[in-house]
């Protein structure tokens, strides 16, 4: 959990005179707004690309047709979609400078979603997907930033404002571009996901982090500083010692539980019983898992063309996150539905934890070990983001733990541990 202190919200500071501080906002303004259209124009770009390849993995012909259908669809309108969607950015800006309420009203609730049709439904998971995985893995930096804007505005908890910039105003102005594709729910949804890579992912946390070195440069709030809470832990000798929790930390458990009831409204019939006796993932792959095993152990010569580009090596090293390498080849091979969000959210996990500055680089790369064991476990029981008592999570917090207070030249062998399995 974040903790920011605000030395500089002193009683004799209530925020910048209103002329000033539209001009800062204006500033800023634009610096996101040339940000986004760039980023957006690069992954525009790369759409082409994306679905060529997939009409070249096609195991028909109607399906090759399709993409190639797609292919050129997106041609002949990718400059409207460019142009809606900079309006759309432009508009919901407006509205987060005069209305009141947090950018989540932008998303449906979740009793609107249960009226949705299918579509509509799968657009705007996709879309709470990003927004749910952006906050977390730019909290720092967004934190900061909806702090200064706060001051910026004289409403330092953006109580009756939105942020100019947040996730959920971004993510649904493209949805609203992706209105102009008429070649189905397949289609958008793999342009929202090279959306999801190249402009949230990647784009969003670099944008989060310009806007906060730009308004440290105009000395807006400069000195603001954010620390982590940690857990308090006694040692051996009976000293408390910091040690962080990760699955705790990680605030996915109500959002996952929300995602897994709307899916279980869609899903029907009996299902097969993974460990624990919770219900295994509907649609999993054949094979998917003995491929995962395969990765785990660096067998590359075994991997189908499915996964084969996956680096072996990272997964043995722990130091990247290959989760999204995996994912990628997931959804080319038709992946969907509660196994891709099941990729998402362990992808968000390990996005912390292979982040988390506090855990020494040894003991994250051990972790990082984990990656396809996690992902396997979290596919085969549904269990392990929704029982905070579940073996696995628990082990993964003592290792935290343990990461987190360990010290190299005192090691006892703990770096040795083996993630095989």
């Amino acid at each position: 959990m974040t903790i920011v202190h605000l030395h500089d919200f002193g009683n004799n500071q209530r925020g910048l005179p209103a002329q000033d501080a539209r001009q800062v906002i204006e500033s800023c303004r634009g610096l996101a707004k040339k940000h986004l259209d760039a980023a957006v124009k690069l992954m525009m770009a790369g759409i082409d690309d994306a679905l060529f390849e997939l009409a070249e993995k096609a195991e028909s012909d109607a399906a090759q047709n399709h993409y190639f259908d797609a292919m050129r669809e997106v041609r002949i309108k990718r400059s409207d979609m460019e142009a809606s969607f900079l309006q759309a950015l432009e508009s919901g800006m407006e509205r987060a400078l005069k209305s009141a309420g947090s950018d989540d009203s932008m998303l449906h609730s979740q009793q609107e979603l249960s009226l949705l049709a299918e579509d509509e439904l799968e657009e705007d998971l996709a879309v709470r997907n990003m927004v749910d995985k952006v906050r977390f893995t730019a909290k720092q930096d967004l934190t900061l930033l909806e702090r200064r804007c706060g001051f910026l505005l004289g409403d330092p908890e953006l109580t009756q404002h939105e942020l100019l910039v947040s996730p959920a105003l971004i993510c649904k102005a493209f949805l609203v571009a992706c209105e102009y594709i008429e070649s189905g729910l397949k289609v958008k949804l793999i342009i929202l996901k090279l959306f999801d890579r190249f402009v949230v992912s990647e784009g969003l946390p670099e944008l989060y982090r310009e806007l906060n070195r730009r308004l440290i440069e105009l000395g807006v709030l400069p000195d603001l500083k954010l620390n982590e809470r940690i857990n308090k832990n006694k040692d051996k000798t009976g000293e408390e010692t910091a040690g962080s929790t990760l699955c705790e930390s990680v605030d996915i458990d109500e959002g996952w539980e929300k995602l897994q009831a709307l899916l279980s409204e869609r899903s029907s019939g009996d299902k097969p019983t993974g460990p624990c006796g919770s219900p295994l993932s509907s649609g999993v792959l054949p094979g998917l898992l003995d491929q995962l095993t395969r990765i785990q152990q660096g067998d590359v010569a075994a991997l189908t063309d499915r996964l084969e580009g996956v680096d072996c090596a990272a997964a043995v090293s722990g130091s990247v996150n290959i989760i999204r390498d995996v994912k990628a080849q997931a959804l080319a091979a038709g992946v969907s539905g509660f196994d891709a969000m099941v990729i998402d959210v362990v992808e968000m996990l390990f996005d912390y934890i292979l982040s988390d500055k506090n855990i020494p680089d040894a003991m994250r790369s051990l972790i990082g070990r984990l990656q396809i064991p996690i992902l396997k476990l979290a596919v085969l029981d549904r269990d392990f983001f929704t029982r905070k008592s579940h073996p696995s999570r628990l082990f993964l917090n003592r290792l935290a733990e343990q990461a987190a207070v360990w010290n190299q030249a005192s090691d006892s062998g703990f770096q040795n541990v083996r993630c095989a399995g």
